[in-house]
């Protein structure tokens, strides 16, 4: 557990390399496909991935602290950098603008839950589609299903970490293996494609933090997985489908989804917002 939070903290601290460009879906990526923001899911299975760099100029700031909600703004004055806390606040009311637009309601009016792992849930009068959020500096994703469990993670591919330390104690033995045996900016994309592959999986099943990541595999390159897994509290077996992708040369993002390989789409929440103008 450790290990996982300096992840973060490492990312948060370092300076900004990336810029602040636009993204773009990942190029040649089947199944992946842009899509039109109004339009609804197709079906069960089908997930949409929203993406968006945050806003944290003043005036976002000042229109976030008024969208989210008392305890959300008790947790972003919680944080010691004041950058933090804009990018906290940032990333709550994009998901709150968001998700308000999904299920057309008041973003205002949305409440969460937590699961037995902590992980946030729509409340059980809101409960109509499945999602999950991720943040790395100021990019955002969001991971949006009607009825299957999904995880989705981000994470900006620093320098400041110990690649083969973090994968020896929180990898399998074989993906360790498989770390240590690459070098220079081969042993980052693959560090990072792992890392993220199984912090999407743990946030989809609910156990977060409380899973360590080394009791199941999925593998150090970027090709599609299936896991069959026995982990969850009643002890039944899911099938989960798992991917990851690079959203630029910067970051590294991945989604994990119950059942079968899914079909994804992509919106700009920029566009999405357009739409609402």
């Amino acid at each position: 557990m450790v290990e996982r939070n300096r992840i973060h903290e490492v990312h948060e601290t370092q300076a900004a390399a990336s810029g602040g460009g636009g993204l773009v879906a990942p190029p040649l990526m089947p199944a992946i496909r842009s899509a039109d923001p109004t339009a609804p899911m197709r079906c069960a299975e089908e997930v949409t991935l929203y993406r968006t760099r945050l806003d944290t100029s003043a005036a976002s700031i000042d229109r976030a602290k008024r969208l989210v909600s008392s305890a959300e703004l008790d947790r972003a004055a919680a944080f010691f950098r004041s950058r933090d806390a804009d990018r906290f606040l940032a990333s709550r009311a994009t998901l709150r603008s968001t998700l308000g637009r999904i299920l057309s309601i008041d973003p205002h009016v949305l409440e969460y839950e937590l699961g037995p792992n902590g992980k946030p849930q729509l409340s059980r009068s809101l409960a109509s589609i499945q999602f999950s959020v991720s943040r790395s500096r100021d990019l955002m994703l969001l991971a949006v299903a009607s009825k299957a469990a999904v995880g989705v993670d981000v994470e900006f591919r620093g320098e400041g970490v110990d690649e083969i330390e973090v994968a020896t104690s929180e990898f399998s033995g074989r993906e360790a293996e498989a770390i240590r045996s690459l070098g220079g900016d081969e042993r980052r994309k693959a560090f990072y494609s792992c890392w993220v592959r199984k912090e999407a999986f743990v946030k989809a099943t609910g156990e977060g933090l409380s899973r360590p990541l080394r009791t199941f595999e999925v593998g150090v390159d970027d090709c599609d997985r299936s896991l069959r897994d026995h982990g969850g509290d009643d002890g039944a077996s899911r099938c989960w489908w798992i991917r990851s992708f690079a959203l630029d040369d910067n970051y590294a993002a991945a989604i994990a989804v119950e059942g079968g390989a899914s079909p994804l789409r992509w919106v700009d929440v920029s566009e999405l917002e357009k739409v609402a103008l």
